[in-house]
């Protein structure tokens, strides 16, 4: 448990803050909040997921464990229903897990808390305009709850902050698109002028469209979703970073 009333802490968090509105980076934005939740609560088990709601799955986006290589802090995760995890997405609401070993309604995690070092569990969304952008998993090696309400308020700033970090992103790359669509109508109004009859415009128009169909093709069948895995995993595979082992 962490003095959240530090003046460290809250400079800490202030200057982060300031640096994740300034971030148009996906992966960065994930590494800085786990850093700053390993630094300052010293979990176990951190596990930062984004929320692909059109597969209604998580996506790892890092963290830390004692088992190497662990699949989950990378990877898709199907929500299973009834499960806590999608019941935090769904309500948006935190949830604390005092045992997660007998907690049957976290699949894998509750499955593998042993190998993981882990009993005492806390769900936290991320959420932005009642939007649900994902949610970080807190495991501790003690039971019952391990952080206080000034504390899940210090990591409340933090990943609103993330969140909103997030949905700025999403509107940047969503109005780009826009505008990238929108330039070969303005280029196929311009070569449509420059033909003298009905006939040769109809024959600049075809060929235009019939060009821009060709080529459009393959960027159309590796455009990502804004909620799909590929657009928060784009940075992430551009500089791929190794999950983060703790000592045993």
């Amino acid at each position: 448990m962490v003095n959240t009333a530090s003046s460290s802490y809250l400079v800490d968090l202030d200057t982060l803050l300031v640096r994740m509105r300034e971030s148009d980076d996906p992966a960065q934005l994930a590494t800085w909040v786990i850093e700053f939740i390993s630094t300052t609560f010293a979990p176990t088990l951190i596990w930062l997921a984004t929320y692909d709601d059109y597969h209604h799955q998580m996506i790892g986006q890092g963290g830390i464990c004692l088992m190497a290589d662990y699949a989950p802090l990378r990877s898709p995760v199907p929500l299973d229903p009834g499960s806590l995890i999608e019941q935090v997405v769904i309500e948006q609401q935190l949830i604390t897990i005092p045992d997660l070993p007998q907690e049957t309604r976290m699949g894998r995690w509750q499955q593998e808390s042993k190998q993981l070092g882990v009993q005492g569990c806390l769900l936290v969304p991320i959420c932005f305009k009642r939007r649900t952008f994902g949610l970080v998993l807190m495991g501790t090696q003690a039971w019952g709850a391990f952080i206080d309400d000034n504390e899940k308020a210090l990591l409340g700033m933090l990943l609103g902050q993330y969140a909103a970090s997030l949905y700025h992103i999403e509107q940047t790359w969503q109005q780009q698109a826009t505008k990238q669509a929108a330039a070969p109508l303005l280029n196929l109004g311009n070569a449509i002028r420059q033909g003298n009859t009905l006939d040769e415009r109809l024959r600049i128009a075809l060929d235009h469209i019939r060009h821009l169909y060709l080529k459009a093709r393959p960027s159309l069948r590796s455009m990502p979703s804004p909620t799909s895995k590929a657009f928060f995993s784009f940075c992430s595979a551009a500089n791929p970073k190794e999950p983060r082992v703790m000592p045993s």
